[in-house]
């Protein structure tokens, strides 16, 4: 069962989506986490710091499955005018 909301847009998302500032706030934990692990090297770290990537991974798919993959520009050639 999903559940769903208004957000302040008006458009609806699941209650288990992160709007940006969510978004963010995870980013940031989770480089926190991943310093934390190159700090000390236990384990603990290590899983804390590889659930909060893995969460941050999942939503970036599942926002790219909404708004579609970013394509990066494509590279010139420096050395001819093709």
């Amino acid at each position: 069962m999903r559940l769903y909301a208004l957000n302040s847009k008006n458009t609806l998302r699941t209650l288990l989506d992160m709007d940006a500032k969510t978004f963010f706030q995870k980013v940031s934990l989770m480089r926190k986490a991943q310093k934390e692990y190159f700090k000390k090297r236990t384990l603990s770290a290590l899983q804390n710091s590889k659930a909060l990537e893995a969460e941050i991974d999942r939503e970036i798919e599942r926002v790219n499955r909404i708004v579609g993959t970013p394509q990066l520009p494509k590279q010139t050639n420096l050395f001819n005018n093709d």
